[in-house]
């Protein structure tokens, strides 16, 4: 996986999409680009129910903080990067299994995603889940 570069005011002379690879699993995975860029907001379906992170990283680029937001949004590549293993196949693995770590078991995956997640892809989840004080977010 490719790692993009910091975020930053977007140059007028170049589109977003081209600036931010929208569209591919940059490292980024957040969709802040289009915020980066003045957007009001924005619809991802894992921080429906993890949702203080976005928040926050909505907050910091709102208020043109781009350190914050990029030390926010690191915070998040744990989670992130197990979303985009295997091809992609654990996106949603890698959300269901957040949910069931947090105390909201939604059932295992379906057919082609992988399911469950590695004992390496767990233990990394359950850090990941340990460290942002996730326990009782989806509440």
């Amino acid at each position: 996986m490719g790692h993009a570069e910091p975020l930053e005011p977007c140059p007028r002379d170049r589109s977003c999409a081209e600036r931010h690879r929208l569209g591919r699993r940059s490292g980024r995975g957040l969709g802040t680009a289009a915020l980066c860029r003045g957007g009001a907001g924005l619809y991802l379906g894992p921080y429906q129910r993890l949702a203080r992170a976005l928040v926050a990283i909505h907050a910091a680029l709102d208020a043109g903080n781009y350190g914050e937001a990029n030390r926010l949004i690191a915070g998040m590549r744990a989670f992130e990067d197990i979303r985009a293993e295997e091809h992609n196949g654990t996106n949603v693995t890698g959300v269901k299994a957040a949910l069931t770590a947090i105390g909201q078991d939604c059932g295992p995956t379906r057919p082609p995603s992988a399911w469950p997640l590695t004992e390496q892809q767990q233990a990394v989840l359950d850090q990941f889940v340990k460290d942002n004080q996730l326990k009782g977010e989806a509440a």
